[in-house]
């Protein structure tokens, strides 16, 4: 049964296994001969059965799961109280989980270690979604619907992979960015990012604030949505445009000229859109495209 290789030496990067987790995942996907998304749960039970998970179960729980090693496989804990979109999220993580334990054993036994003889967790979670989005938007299909949308990239074509695979839009993003690590000419060149946005509301205008963590692929360079030193223009507008809009249709500008508004993004004329995210968390995505370099 297919584990991953342990540390081989202190100074172990554990981010050289990323590629090997992937191919990992992939392997478990094609095995099952998962054809259409979105990938169901019966997808993931199937994948779960080969990498030794026997028993299932769901419960009231503080985390979306957990995995435990017991005699001849694994039982996997899952919390009851999510919905369906991230009880599969949470099932998919944990079957990446069992990548990182020798099976050769009557009760598995972790395999992962840092210096000192001690688990990696951090590595080994990071990792475990590393599985968990590309079971979740394996390679093949992904490429396909991006090669079949002739206008990708665009805030539309992300909202429709989302809706798609039924992923978070942060599941997709991470998992578009694996992608262009690998052929960045499918993807493009485009930058996606989530913003959170909380209002306060008061006697004088509505103040909007926001904080942004940001992916990068594409060509371009790091993106800085926005610097906590003060508002960037550029995404203030859109916030402003998107406030009278509906929470659930997307905005796109026709091309606009960028000198730097946008961080360290190289001065070229880009299409600008952003959609909300999510009615009750109030979360914005946004897309910057390239149409043409300056």
């Amino acid at each position: 049964m297919e584990t991953i290789r342990p540390y081989l030496s202190p100074t172990f990067d554990p981010h050289s296994l990323t590629i090997e987790i992937a191919q990992a995942a992939e392997s478990l996907v094609n095995k099952v001969g998962v054809l259409e998304a979105p990938i169901s749960y019966r997808d993931l039970e199937k994948m779960a059965a080969h990498r030794m998970i026997k028993q299932i179960s769901k419960m009231k729980m503080n985390c979306g799961g957990s995995l435990i090693p017991i005699r001849g496989g694994f039982l996997v804990q899952l919390d009851s109280a999510q919905n369906e979109r991230m009880t599969r999220t949470s099932f998919a993580h944990e079957i990446g989980h069992t990548f990182f334990y020798d099976t050769g054993r009557d009760v598995p036994r972790p395999i992962y270690w840092d210096t000192g003889g001690s688990r990696n967790v951090r590595a080994e979670e990071g990792l475990s979604w590393v599985a968990a989005r590309t079971m979740l938007a394996p390679t093949q299909m992904l490429q396909g619907f991006l090669k079949q949308d002739e206008s990708w990239p665009n805030i539309h074509g992300l909202l429709s992979l989302i809706r798609k695979f039924d992923v978070s839009p942060q599941i997709m993003i991470r998992r578009l960015q694996d992608l262009e690590s690998e052929q960045p000419k499918v993807v493009g060149d485009a930058a996606i990012y989530s913003i959170h946005v909380s209002r306060t509301e008061g006697d004088g205008p509505r103040r909007i604030t926001a904080r942004t963590k940001v992916w990068k692929f594409g060509g371009m360079k790091k993106m800085i949505a926005y610097n906590m030193n003060g508002p960037n223009v550029k995404v203030d507008r859109s916030l402003t445009l998107m406030e009278g809009r509906s929470l659930s249709e997307p905005y796109e500008t026709k091309e606009v000229l960028v000198r730097g508004e946008l961080g360290q993004i190289p001065t070229a004329r880009y299409r600008f859109g952003c959609s909300w995210e999510d009615r009750s968390n109030t979360n914005l995505l946004a897309m910057v495209s390239a149409v043409r370099r300056s």
